[in-house]
């Protein structure tokens, strides 16, 4: 059982939003003690130097579900609660090919397996960080469609956007946004031409929409390098970069994301 003092933790930020992320460090606990939100084991990551011993967390929180507040707790301790707060997201019409909306049913299958095959990948993650210092942004170009926005194709209510779109062109450079290894260099019918860079320890990003490929699964890449060129393939209405993260199985605010990670792990 961990001791009283590891019940104590630090945590950032100290009031999370939901769609975003939470930093949590337990000085005084062991890397044996079992780390739990809301009942559910979340997996520890390496302590950055500069926090000392202990254990360290960094998970995502559902933008739906999850109450206004979570219990963070130790191995055996008194769980400590954690409010939450609410985002208010915009909603996104557009206007899109109605090939891509009233899809037909091979079409379907194809999405199927697609989305099968990607939850497959971001299942099996790199059991040592790759990552090297801070995240980047992949593209300079300005962001056109925020995170969790709501997506109404053809006046249907369609998705929830879990990503952030960047402006660009076919002549801009994708970038990735840290070192890690490609798990997927593939098109894809909703994604277009679809990268998804593997961090370690559960720590995903994905580019999609792309123009054109400059790696290829397996490959190692480093971070701000060229992965490839920003397009408009795949179930979009014009050339951009949607760039997402995952934190295991939950999409995060890519913002926020940077914001916390880059604070806790490189400021």
């Amino acid at each position: 059982m961990a001791s009283a003092s590891a019940a104590v933790p630090v945590f950032f930020p100290k009031s999370p939003s939901r769609g975003g992320v939470l930093y949590v460090h337990f000085p005084s606990a062991a890397e044996k003690d079992v780390v739990t939100l809301n009942g559910s084991q979340v997996p520890t990551i390496p302590c950055p130097p500069k926090w000392g011993k202990g254990v360290c967390a960094l998970t995502g929180i559902a933008i739906d579900g999850t109450p206004d507040t979570m219990e963070l707790a130790v191995d055996g301790t008194k769980p400590i609660a954690i409010p939450v707060r609410s985002k208010k997201y915009p909603v996104s019409p557009l206007k899109v090919d109605p090939a891509h909306v009233d899809v037909n049913p091979e079409d379907k299958k194809r999405m199927e397996e697609e989305r099968a095959e990607v939850t497959t990948l971001y299942a099996s993650s790199a059991i040592n960080p790759l990552w090297k210092g801070k995240f980047i942004l992949p593209g300079k170009g300005g962001t056109t469609s925020p995170f969790g926005s709501q997506r109404t194709f053809n006046g249907k209510v369609a998705s929830t956007h879990y990503g952030l779109d960047l402006r660009g062109t076919e002549k801009t450079w994708a970038l990735s946004s840290n070192a890690g290894r490609v798990v997927l260099a593939k098109e894809l019918f909703n994604g277009g031409n679809m990268i998804i860079v593997d961090h370690g320890l559960g720590i995903f990003t994905s580019y999609s929409h792309l123009s054109s490929f400059a790696v290829k699964r397996g490959d190692l890449v480093e971070k701000g390098q060229r992965i490839g060129h920003v397009g408009s393939t795949g179930r979009v209405t014009g050339p951009h970069l949607h760039w997402a993260v995952r934190i295991r199985d939950l999409f995060v605010d890519p913002k926020e994301f940077l914001e916390v990670f880059n604070r806790v792990w490189a400021g």
